[in-house]
């Protein structure tokens, strides 16, 4: 239930919902994934479940490093910001 399918390497999301904003946790068994996922982890949590479903995969592309990273670690990086978009969406009204 936690693994994020559509990555080059295995990854993982969890989450714990803290004083109404989401904060995210992700692992993966490759040292390059998880220091993306770091990146990731950071430019997403706290916020609240309606303010995570507000941004779009164009905030990925926002990241610098994104334009650096091969098509598939982009895709990569999406699916797991799908994911996040995924789990707030759990915790909106209209879930």
């Amino acid at each position: 239930e936690n693994y994020v399918p559509g990555c080059q390497s295995d990854v993982w999301l969890t989450h714990l919902v803290e004083d109404g904003t989401i904060q995210f946790y992700a692992h993966s068994d490759s040292k390059l994934v998880r220091g993306l996922l770091h990146i990731l982890v950071e430019a997403f949590s706290g916020y609240t479940a309606n303010e995570m479903l507000n941004f779009n995969t164009s905030a990925i592309q926002k990241i610098p490093l994104g334009a650096q990273l091969s098509m598939q670690r982009q895709i990569g990086m999406i699916s797991v910001f799908k994911k996040m978009q995924y789990i707030a969406k759990q915790y909106t009204a209209s879930a």
